[in-house]
């Protein structure tokens, strides 16, 4: 997905952006 952050700046509610946020915090917390 060439536009992923411009989608992520355009629709910060949608469904799949909160899941990559998730998905994110998740990893960040496993990999300190």
């Amino acid at each position: 997905l060439d536009n992923g952050e411009d989608f992520f700046e355009k629709h910060p509610e949608s469904a799949m952006a909160k899941a990559f946020l998730e998905l994110a915090k998740k990893v960040e917390a496993l990999l300190q």
